[in-house]
């Protein structure tokens, strides 16, 4: 069996009871006497006082370092902004005027696919069939359909030069 824990409480007219006592003597207690229960000894007010004033500074030094190493990583980061720029993401208008690389067995009117060339984007294309674009032609992003959402492809000046196979 553990030891209980109690508090001598003074009650007016000399009587002495124990805060843990469960019964009727514990009833007896007037609400005021309670709360004389929880009074702090005048040593103990003083204790209390000063570890709270040595808090506050605690808090004040804590406060002020935080405030201070905000300062300083402002400072150290700004000459690394320049460095550290986020580049702008590309829009589908970045895009034309670029060459591609056909990825689809073949680019008509209405089928194909394509990978932006140094960029790993693959769009949908579109090309007239006559233009003859197989898996691996190159060819070049010469405009955007906002209405289907594709791209407009037609072969390089390269491809048109080699006799197809």
């Amino acid at each position: 069996m553990g030891m209980v824990p109690f508090f001598l409480c003074p009650i007016p007219g000399g009587t002495i009871v124990t805060v843990s006592e469960i019964g009727e003597r514990a009833l007896l207690v007037r609400l005021q006497d309670r709360l004389r229960c929880f009074e702090l000894h005048t040593a103990e007010s003083k204790a209390l006082q000063e570890h709270f004033r040595a808090a506050g500074r605690r808090v004040a030094v804590v406060a002020g370092a935080l405030v201070l190493s905000f300062v300083a990583t402002l400072i150290a980061l700004r000459p690394l902004a320049r460095i550290l720029v986020t580049p702008t993401p590309l829009g589908r208008r970045d895009l034309v005027g670029r060459p591609c690389t056909v990825i689809t067995l073949r680019v008509d009117e209405k089928f194909g696919q394509a990978e932006i060339d140094h960029l790993p984007i693959q769009v949908e294309v579109r090309a007239a069939a006559s233009d003859g674009l197989r898996r691996g032609s190159r060819a070049l992003v010469f405009d955007y359909d906002e209405s289907r959402e594709v791209f407009l492809i037609a072969p390089l000046a390269e491809e048109l030069a080699e006799p197809s196979s």
